[in-house]
């Protein structure tokens, strides 16, 4: 995976979080509204980092030290 890719991607900011607790479908409303935000504001690496996450085989065990950064 390009580092650049992974510095492009959109990252939750967790400063802006409230520690309020919330339900679980609150919490996966947040969710959503993250996923939709990260996808509008970079989609090729939205989809190229989600690609490469849910891609079984860079996490067998020979791939997991070289995806760990």
């Amino acid at each position: 995976m390009s580092r650049s890719i992974i510095d492009d991607f959109y990252w939750i900011d967790f400063k802006n979080l409230k520690d309020e607790s919330l339900s679980d479908n609150e919490r996966y409303q947040r969710i959503v509204k993250w996923a939709i935000n990260a996808r509008e504001h970079n989609p090729n690496v939205f989809d190229a980092l989600t690609e490469w996450i849910l891609d079984d085989s860079e996490w067998s065990d020979d791939k997991l030290d070289e995806n760990e950064q």
